[in-house]
């Protein structure tokens, strides 16, 4: 469980840090 949860923050972390990243892109690109 406590490793599921942990990969689950993992994964979640990644993912809005992707989001970041992206939207800083569109930024620049503008």
């Amino acid at each position: 469980m406590a490793d599921g949860n942990s990969l689950r923050g993992v994964n979640l972390m990644r993912v809005e840090s992707g989001r970041i990243v992206e939207a800083m892109g569109y930024v620049k690109k503008g």
